[in-house]
């Protein structure tokens, strides 16, 4: 199969062996035979799945099907096997984009003695040299056994660490004794202080310290560890793949209370964006009042940048409809529900309308499944 993201009629389209969709797409954590023939009744054939071995930030696993990196260059791809199985059977007309999490599985880290875990602390993990080397070996295991056995049916590729799988560093910049090394070394200061994670937040907009502050240094550094982590899968990625498949990620938003931006050090995201080795950006719509029935839908993206960039924004969708109020697999209960079909709807329509207005692509992200029952 041969897919790619092109313009017909003015719009972006995905085309799939010379045969054109409107890119238009499902994705849960839960996924089910409930919510994909759904979705597949009504017409949807790009399908999202995940292929990941940890938990969320919730502490739940993202998949339930469960990992396929089961030890040291030992990969068990029953559970991937499980996941495409369900999909095929439930959405026969589907085409899908298969998320590949590198994160360290806990086997990893007690295995290495790591102290520093990816999904939390991706900005020290940068530094573990062992597992970029295993998560490339990793990576492109998967690929060449998706490739060689479902290579028909998948249209697309993603490439996910850090915290919530957006490459986020989920300990606020923090510092490990290598870090603070390499850190001091690429600024040439052999005594230079080591912001706290406090200074780091408190001092989250650049306005509030100069460029030649050693919080301003530090930050900016941190900055350029993701991006050259993302460019080395995304390398690995094509060498496999050799741009005949779709490869798309989700990176650096400046919409998510900005001091955000800063402490999960994406603000070097446009050297991700300029990779020609990606093809598709993701990222949910804009959080808190923009999601209210009288907020306005906005963008976590400089959406228009992406375009200049030739690539496809994907404006992802995982409000909390009517149908999500009930406590998830721990008892915890999400926020920011809407109160009835008439709220969710018209939400659902002001989102699509956003996704149009900027010539992008939507996913139905039904999180926690059942939200769109």
């Amino acid at each position: 199969m041969i897919s790619k993201i092109v313009k017909h009629n003015e719009n972006y389209m995905i085309e799939i062996d010379g045969k054109l969709f409107v890119p238009a797409a499902f994705r849960s954590f839960r996924p089910s035979p409930a919510n994909v023939s759904l979705f597949h009744r009504n017409g949807i054939r790009l399908f999202q799945m995940q292929i990941c071995g940890i938990n969320n930030t919730l502490n739940m696993p993202y998949s339930q099907y469960g990992g396929v990196w089961v030890g040291d260059h030992e990969y068990d791809f029953s559970a991937f096997d499980r996941q495409m199985k369900m999909f095929q059977k439930y959405a026969p007309e589907g085409y899908f984009m298969v998320m590949i999490v590198l994160d360290m599985p806990d086997w990893w880290m007690k295995e290495n003695n790591c102290k520093y875990g990816s999904y939390y602390h991706l900005g020290e993990a940068y530094y573990e040299k062992k597992w970029i080397a295993d998560a490339t070996d990793y990576l492109k295991a998967v690929l060449n056994y998706a490739e060689e056995t479902y290579g028909d049916r998948i249209f697309a590729y993603s490439i996910s660490a850090g915290s919530a799988t957006e490459w986020f560093d989920g300990n606020f910049q923090g510092v490990s004794p290598k870090k603070a090394e390499e850190f001091r070394k690429a600024i040439g200061e052999s005594d230079a202080p080591i912001p706290t994670v406090e200074e780091v937040t408190v001092s989250s907009l650049p306005s509030l310290c100069g460029h030649d502050s050693h919080i301003y240094k530090y930050m900016k550094y941190n900055s350029m560890l993701s991006p050259q982590l993302i460019k080395h899968f995304a390398g690995v990625t094509q060498e496999v793949i050799k741009h005949e498949k779709i490869l798309g990620l989700f990176y650096g938003y400046t919409d998510m209370v900005l001091q955000y931006q800063n402490q999960k050090a994406t603000n070097a995201y446009e050297l991700v964006w300029a990779d020609k080795n990606i093809d598709m950006l993701f990222a949910p719509a804009s959080y808190g009042n923009s999601r209210e029935q009288g907020g306005v839908s906005s963008y976590q993206y400089t959406v228009d940048s992406i375009a200049l960039h030739d690539k496809l924004y994907l404006h992802e969708i995982d409000h909390r409809t009517h149908l999500s109020d009930y406590p998830i697999e721990n008892g915890y209960m999400l926020g920011c529900i809407y109160d009835n079909d008439e709220e969710t709807i018209n939400v659902l329509r002001r989102e699509l309308c956003a996704t149009a207005v900027k010539d992008g692509a939507l996913w139905w992200f039904d999180f926690m499944g059942g939200y769109y029952a």
